[in-house]
């Protein structure tokens, strides 16, 4: 029976606020979740609220979400504010609700610093989601991790399962008929 009529009925149970940048899909409709991102390989900065559809299997209904995006820098400074009134089916178990703010051109928007994305359903807070953009000063070369400078790498034949450093033999060639997991 649809709870539809009462006026203090929440229709909705917040499940999540993630953010990406990538709108490449995953599977199960998910994304490459992340909240640090380099300056020079960033266009878009997404946020995606989920939630619960209380109504689910009994009737269609309509939300009213407000998406808000700050930066941290000399105090709070909003960055954008994107409301929207979007349609939930019931056939829709789980909402996404997927937008976001920035420029089509890598590096030319997000700037470093600390942000934060703010979801608001139905004039109420319901999450706070923060990501971080990083910069090293000069755009990412292919092949060169500004971020990461490789001392030594050590290569051992393991097992399935986790094996411990103490019974760890470290090798420079293995045998392509003998060795498992390397």
């Amino acid at each position: 029976m649809s709870q539809g009529f009462d006026p203090h009925f929440v229709k909705y149970k917040f499940r999540d606020l993630k953010v990406y940048s990538s709108t490449e899909w995953l599977a199960d409709n998910k994304k490459k979740y992340r909240q640090v991102f380099d300056r020079f390989d960033t266009t878009y900065i997404y946020a995606e609220l989920s939630f619960y559809n209380k109504l689910f299997d009994e009737e269609d209904w309509e939300i009213e979400v407000e998406l808000k995006c700050y930066s941290i820098k000399r105090g709070r400074k909003e960055v954008c504010s994107l409301p929207f009134k979007r349609k939930v089916s019931k056939y829709d178990n789980v909402v996404y609700i997927r937008e976001g703010w920035g420029n089509q051109k890598e590096g030319a928007f997000w700037k470093k610093g600390t942000y934060y994305w703010e979801a608001w359903v139905e004039g109420i807070k319901v999450a706070t989601k923060y990501f971080y953009i990083e910069d090293t000063g000069k755009e990412n070369e292919r092949g060169n991790n500004p971020y990461l400078d490789i001392k030594s790498l050590k290569l051992y034949e393991g097992s399935f399962d986790y094996r411990p450093e103490f019974e760890r033999n470290y090798y420079k060639i293995f045998s392509s008929e003998e060795t498992r997991y390397v």
